[in-house]
């Protein structure tokens, strides 16, 4: 229906623009084609061209015979061309910087840029999908991926397609189906770290300059190699100029070219992101880098994670320890017959998982895939945050936190089902309902139905603060209690339990207090049984089909019991963390590498 509505839009439009651009006419008034070569011919005739657009015939040819004829309306002076003609894609003439001379100028169309294949509309964006600034012209396209031949421009690697918003964001499209890949931060203002960082890497101490680029630190990419020579973690750099790459070979010893190690500018200076496609061991690689005053720059933590090791900081100071001893990447728990590796530890950086899907992050940026097919259902970096997965949606902010857009979103559509600007954010979701923080009012909090947006109203004095399965987790002068949705009654009243820290599937994670003696206790919700009785021993964390995860305070070492025989199925210590137990499985962290276990009891 979107893409219907926008079409019907962009008729009347189109027509209204021939109007009011006469002097510059949106389309041409004589037939014209594209040769593609390899006996591949885009033709486009018009008939009755007199102010009036008239029988448009469109298409293929390929050897003369027609491939696919396109049954849309274009916009002739932007579109570019996979290699072998199936696939275009159309920038209207007045949303392109080069359409527009170098000027910024309003959009007289309805979408931004539209994707097709064999003719189709595959998928389009309008402005505001893709700026934050909806007036302005959004596009450019990365000239280093296509070469211009006259009215065309031709693919070179025929998969992607980038352009570069005016509000300065990188985004990279998938050609066939539209799809975007990555969002990023095209240009920005750099500045130089104040003091040099100390790296030590097996005793070895050295100093490297960089540049703060937003939150992180980037360093030379060839100063990082430098400093890894000689190591196990060792690896070369080398140009390839014809096909415009960074070659990374691991295992071999970095050859310097001079200027190693050098200082850097004193000022604030602009950097872009690295053009160069970057290969490490004949794999394409995605390191985030940027080019600043013509040298390409890195985050040292996702260098040193691409060859399999870790780093840690020490303290405020830029002080940077490497640890190589071993590689994370080989590392592989012994073979235990009570779980497997459902996603191993040499992935993405695992969030949380629910519903057969995962929220995943990569060099900071987080996307969602499907557990089972790995395929990406939410692109990385198309949202700044994506909090958490429930009954097929997802809860994602565009922005910063406490400034930005807040969204729930049907995964399968991606359509947003509800959005909040400002001051109201979204603290929780499940089960069809969200809970809602108003920053600037002093109501606070509401608890609504995210289907119809209406407001579930709790007892007098009551906020809500989590939710799980038609449970909200309230709180009323700092005492917590339990509130059912559907029957619309307390089921813990406050006071009962000092504190009700998590829900899991009918129990609680409860904390004691007062006269009655401080403990924890994990409580059947219905009876208020103690399933695992008071105790300062363990905190519970997450309960699963007669299994629990529980954490020592004593050593912090968490493991995943058996409720019944108390048999460890994950014994206490083998990971540094584990969390998320739902459906069988369980999230684990070793050494910050994480993966996801199913649990085969």
């Amino acid at each position: 229906m979107k893409k219907i509505t926008a079409l019907l839009l962009f008729v009347a439009v189109l027509l209204t623009a021939i109007l009011v651009y006469a002097d510059e006419p949106p389309l041409p008034p004589e037939p014209w084609e594209i040769d593609l070569g390899d006996g591949l011919v885009f033709r486009h005739t018009f008939e009755g061209f007199s102010g009036e657009q008239g029988e448009m015939l469109t298409g293929l040819y390929r050897d003369g015979e027609l491939v696919y004829t396109v049954n849309e309306p274009l916009w002739p002076y932007m579109l570019y061309f996979s290699n072998d003609g199936m696939s275009f894609i159309e920038i209207p003439w007045r949303v392109s910087y080069f359409g527009g001379n170098g000027r910024w100028v309003t959009n007289p169309v309805g979408y931004a840029i539209r994707f097709f294949y064999r003719g189709e509309v595959v998928h389009y964006y309008e402005v505001s999908d893709l700026n934050t600034n909806p007036g302005s012209f959004i596009v450019s396209v990365s000239h280093i991926q296509w070469d211009f031949q006259r009215e065309r421009y031709h693919n070179r690697d025929n998969n992607t397609f980038q352009i570069t918003t005016r509000n300065g964001r990188y985004i990279t499209f998938d050609l066939s189906t539209g799809l975007i890949i990555s969002n990023k931060q095209a240009t920005m203002t750099v500045t130089p770290m104040d003091e040099p960082t100390a790296v030590v890497v097996e005793g070895r101490y050295t100093q490297i300059y960089g540049y703060r680029v937003e939150r992180d630190a980037y360093f030379r990419l060839r100063d990082i190699a430098y400093v890894l020579s000689g190591t196990s973690a060792q690896f070369s750099v080398d140009w390839d100029n014809e096909n415009n790459a960074i070659i990374l070979t691991s295992g071999e010893p970095y050859t310097p070219i001079g200027g190693e190690l050098a200082g850097v500018s004193e000022s604030e200076t602009t950097a872009v992101f690295t053009a160069a496609a970057i290969f490490l061991d004949g794999e394409e690689v995605h390191l985030g880098a940027y080019n600043i005053n013509g040298t390409n720059y890195a985050k040292l933590s996702q260098v040193v994670w691409m060859l399999g090791y870790r780093v840690s900081s020490r303290g405020e100071a830029q002080h940077i320890d490497l640890s190589i001893n071993f590689r994370w990447r080989d590392i592989r728990p012994e073979d235990e017959s009570n779980y497997d590796f459902v996603i191993p530890f040499d992935y993405y950086d695992i969030v949380e998982f629910a519903d057969g899907m995962a929220i995943v992050r990569y060099d900071r940026e987080f996307g969602i895939i499907d557990i089972e097919s790995r395929e990406v259902l939410i692109p990385f970096g198309q949202y700044d945050w994506i909090h958490r997965i429930s009954g097929g949606m997802a809860q994602v902010t565009t922005g910063r936190m406490f400034d930005g857009n807040h969204s729930i979103m049907d995964i399968a559509s991606g359509e947003h089902l509800l959005s909040f600007y400002g001051d109201v954010i979204i603290i929780d979701m499940s089960d069809g309902w969200a809970i809602l923080r108003f920053l600037a009012l002093d109501r606070g909090f509401a608890l609504i139905d995210i289907a119809t947006a209406e407001e579930i109203i709790l007892p007098s004095g009551y906020y809500p603060r989590r939710l799980h399965n038609g449970l909200v987790l309230v709180e009323n002068s700092g005492r917590h209690g339990l509130y059912d949705i559907e029957s619309g009654e307390m089921i813990i009243s406050t006071g009962a339990y000092g504190r009700i820290n998590y829900l899991f599937n009918g129990m609680a994670f409860v904390t004691f207090g007062g006269a009655a003696g401080w403990g924890n206790a994990l409580i059947d919700i219905a009876t208020g049984e103690e399933i695992i009785p008071r105790n300062t021993e363990y905190r519970v964390q997450g309960v699963y089909n007669g299994m629990a995860i529980l954490r020592r305070p004593s050593d912090r070492r968490v493991a995943i019991v058996d409720l019944e025989s108390g048999e460890e199925i994950i014994p206490f210590g083998r990971y540094d963390e584990i969390s998320n137990f739902i459906d069988g499985m369980a999230i684990v962290e070793f050494m910050g590498a994480t993966a996801i276990v199913g649990i085969n009891r």
